[in-house]
Order: C-alpha cells, then structure tokens, then sequence
C-alpha cells in the first residue's frame, strides 16, 4: 500500500533504471520488454551523505525520456538536484 499523501524526496536524489528479474539468455535491451519475464523499473533515493534517505520505486513500460520524467515529476521535489548515470541535473 501506498500513502499517496506523502511527500515527494527532496534534496539530492539520485534516479536510475534497471532490470529486476534478470536477464532473459539471448536478449539484449529492449527486446527483452517480449514476453515480460523480467520487469522494468525506475528507482529514486535521497542522498543523506554517505547514507540513503528514502525510497521511490516503480515498474515501467518503457525507457522513454516521457516516462522517465513522469515519475520524477511525481516523486522528486521542484528544487531538488536529480543525480543520474550520466550527468546531474537541477530540477
């Protein structure tokens, strides 16, 4: 269950997406989206220093930049410094 009356992750957050299921033998990036034996997600954690602060976790369809801006639009405060495999971005 999910409260969503909770308040987003604020702060520095750090936003990546995964596999979670494994790897289907043969298949590489998307075509592994046929037949859905593993699932997409996108996951968002705060940066409290050298800890974790709290959690945002979702399945997704599809790795497409509408997407994943959805869920940090969601998820992630206005102000907040999004932190990605690539580059960091202000938000």
């Amino acid at each position: 269950m999910v409260n969503m009356e909770r308040e987003p992750l604020w702060g520095e957050v750090e936003v990546d997406e995964t596999w979670v299921g494994g790897t289907q033998a043969g298949l590489r990036g998307s075509r592994q989206l046929k037949g859905r034996k593993a699932a997409l997600v996108i996951v968002a954690v705060e940066k409290r220093g050298k800890a974790s602060g709290r959690v945002r976790m979702a399945v997704i369809p599809d790795f497409k930049s509408v997407t994943l801006n959805a869920f940090v639009q969601q998820n992630v405060a206005s102000g907040s410094t999004i932190y990605t495999a690539q580059k960091l971005h202000p938000f």
